[in-house]
């Protein structure tokens, strides 16, 4: 065990050192996973001095690349690529790669202009250029027809001329050569199979009519081999000119057609053994509402054509799946060449599944619908909107998943081992208040009605960089009532009448003199308790320690709780789905408690509007961050993106990554607990100059994270 925990911290401080020079926690945490290529990397750190020179993120992953690729070069030639990545001429991974394998191939000195020729590095070319390059390959290949295209753009964009040109003009370059020479490709006869083999830049469209949308799915079903399995058809207009089918499509965006009547299918490949190659669906009709448009377009585009282009518009360079979308990895990267854009790498991973919870979108409604849950985001699902409303941090879920690793195979994880992710986490991170769930008086006599002495305690015993609170000690305190009994006993430890026990960071301990009861109930509702401030009881320690706080109305002590809501499993079962006649009948009648009137310690408002304020300032700093990256990148992109700075296509904002939930803390020998979003607290949205406290029309809602680890003391 000692060595496992030596690795942990030195990748911990490994991942620190990464982070310094720009790369994100994920990234940095990649990059350190590998011992060969995290020294090299922080070789290049240190030799280079990089942690001082504010690198941007981008260059941060460059040399993140550079040590992984570059781990064999030596010192000098390692270190040239460092400065070719910091002086801007390095600009993306695929020139880094070039950079090495240049300089693996090439001994010193380095020729620069041939280092920056092999690499890219202000690689200009007009069309006039790429049109005779095209030509001069296409006379010396022997290309016979229009069969050959998919082979003619790959040989050219290999070639050491068009390395580093434009995809998209070298593929435009060569259909416009391969018309002069073959006709158009409609009308270029085919033999065989061979124009399966032509990447399909305009997919084809398939429309059906006046016929329902009932009618449409069974024709493509009885096209695909229907209940016999028979062999597969194209569709009808599968070879229609491609001028038809755009004016077909041009009906269907304008709402020629109905829902059903008419869709858009992308040509792919009829006789491939994997069904995601079958003439997907691209486009259907759907008179729906679209947040950016409007009404102005009657289609929407279908998930299995729009997910591997939105992964590469947006510069994706993993798109994770779970394992159901193996077969999808074909047709991904089927369109992605198709249309000659940036090819993401999709991987696939096995499902993380918690017992004893529920994750289909279908059931949730259900469950909402019925009001089994208060929303989506009720604390009790597993959802992400769920679990930031309960108060579990980020970085909590990170760990979790981290410490499980990846697998392709299906994982069954119990809830506990989730929760205890969660409290390892809080218990480094989280402030420590004072807090009693169930309030009961306590009247110190031997003090007078005025007494007042300030406590100062820390937040965290082991955390001093979360500072500390100032708590009053009066005549007056509460005490949880679970912490008192009637009856002592010689295993129980905490007060009793006549027993003595210590008040958690208080000077001295108490002892219970005498009790109040209600007369109706017989409950107790006040002690009298004597401070052991003298005598040899002073200077005893206890054999326990309960937690307190005191009644003080000019500093506002102690802080009201309006509800305390501790939850429990949804379900009764780990496996809700097998449930008898179903899932709803395994739901837990008793998975909510609601406890009212709660009190924690005044240095509450202190540490909520520190909490809120700096989560402001983090999420603002990665809102801006996160669009000045956005704006360079779209400035860089040789591709003209629109501009959606004055329509009302949502935005990024600050607010959007803050809520109330990032007030965090420990109830000492309680729970952990957050604020949740229900609150209305005033203070918080006051100057820094304003002290906080309770403010008119306050109202505080608090959520139980997770429970604390099992205590033995306070179980007896």
């Amino acid at each position: 065990m000692p060595p496992k925990a030596a690795l942990s911290a030195e990748i911990a401080e490994l991942i620190e050192l990464f982070k310094s020079i720009g790369l994100t926690q994920s990234k940095a945490a990649e990059a350190a996973k590998s011992p060969k290529s995290a020294s090299t990397l922080k070789d290049i750190i240190q030799k280079h001095g990089l942690i001082e020179k504010n690198l941007e993120e981008k260059q941060a992953v460059l040399l993140a690349t550079l040590a992984v690729q570059g781990a064999k070069l030596g010192d000098v030639e390692r270190g040239y690529a460092v400065d070719a990545i910091l002086d801007g001429r390095l600009k993306s991974t695929d020139q880094v790669s070039a950079a090495v394998k240049y300089l693996e191939a090439h001994p010193l000195p380095i020729d620069q202009s041939d280092f920056d020729k092999s690499c890219g590095v202000g690689f200009t070319i007009t069309p006039a250029d790429i049109a005779a390059q095209v030509s001069s390959y296409i006379s010396s290949a022997a290309v016979s027809g229009w069969a050959n295209l998919g082979a003619v753009i790959g040989g050219l964009k290999n070639s050491p001329e068009l390395r580093w040109a434009n995809p998209l003009e070298v593929k435009n370059a060569v259909e416009t050569a391969f018309t002069e020479r073959f006709g158009t490709k409609e009308t270029a006869k085919s033999k065989g199979k061979e124009p399966k083999k032509e990447p399909a830049s305009k997919p084809a469209q398939k429309s059906e009519g006046s016929n329902a949308t009932a009618s449409t799915s069974r024709s493509i079903f009885a096209n695909r081999g229907g209940e016999e399995r028979g062999p597969r058809k194209a569709c009808a207009h599968r070879s229609r000119p491609i001028s038809e089918s755009l004016e077909e499509f041009e009906k269907m965006r304008t709402g020629h057609y109905k829902p059903g009547e008419a869709i858009l299918r992308m040509k792919q490949d009829l006789e491939s053994g994997n069904t995601m190659m079958w003439d997907l669906v691209a486009y259907r009709v759907l008179n729906a509402p679209h947040h950016r448009t409007h009404d102005k377009w009657k289609i929407y585009p279908t998930y299995d054509f729009t997910h591997c282009l939105c992964d590469s518009f947006e510069n994706i360079t993993h798109s994770l799946c779970t394992t159901e979308f193996i077969a999808s990895r074909e047709s991904y990267e089927w369109l992605c060449d198709a249309l000659e854009v940036y090819k993401p790498k999709q991987s696939e991973y096995g499902r993380l599944n918690l017992t004893g919870t529920i994750m289909s979108k279908r059931k949730i409604l259900q469950l909402v619908k019925e009001g089994h849950v208060l929303d989506w985001d009720d604390p009790r699902l597993y959802t992400l909107i769920a679990l930031r409303r309960r108060g579990v941090p980020p970085g909590a879920i990170i760990s979790f998943v981290s410490g499980l690793g990846i697998s392709t195979a299906a994982s069954n994880i119990q809830t506990i081992r989730f929760e205890q992710a969660v409290r390892q986490y809080l218990e480094g991170s989280a402030p420590r208040l004072l807090m009693v769930l169930k309030p009961l008086k306590v009247t110190i006599e031997n003090l007078p009605e005025d007494y007042l002495f300030w406590l100062e305690k820390p937040l965290h015993p082991k955390v001093p960089e979360l500072g500390t609170s100032k708590v009053p000690f009066t005549r007056t305190i509460y005490i949880d009532a679970d912490d008192f009994r009637l009856e002592d006993s010689p295993d129980y430890f905490r007060l009793a009448p006549g027993k003595t026990v210590g008040l958690f960071q208080a000077p001295h301990p108490i002892t219970c003199t005498s009790y109040k009861t209600d007369p109706v109930t017989g409950q107790v509702t006040e002690l009298i308790c004597r401070l052991e401030n003298e005598g040899p009881a002073a200077t005893k320690k206890p054999k326990a320690f309960i937690q307190w706080v005191a009644e003080h109305a000019p500093s506002g002590s102690p802080v009201r709780v309006d509800e305390t809501r501790i939850f429990h499993q949804l379900f009764k079962s780990d496996n809700p789905a097998a449930a008898v006649p179903d899932f709803t009948a395994d739901i837990n009648p008793h998975s909510l408690d609601i406890i009212k009137g709660a009190l924690v310690e005044v240095g509450f408002w202190q540490l909520a509007k520190k909490a809120y304020n700096d989560a402001k300032k983090e999420s603002k700093a990665r809102t801006e961050k996160a669009l000045k990256e956005t704006a360079e990148a779209s400035a860089s992109s040789p591709i003209e993106t629109a501009s959606h700075e004055n329509d009302d296509t949502p935005k990024a904002t600050s607010e959007q990554l803050v809520g109330l939930e990032c007030i965090r803390f420990q109830g000492l020998r309680v729970a952990y607990f957050a604020v949740d979003r229900e609150s209305k607290l005033g203070c918080l949205n006051e100057p820094d100059s304003v002290e906080p406290d309770r403010r008119e029309g306050d109202k505080l809602v608090l959520n139980r994270i997770v429970s604390l680890k099992e205590d033995s003391g306070k179980a007896a």
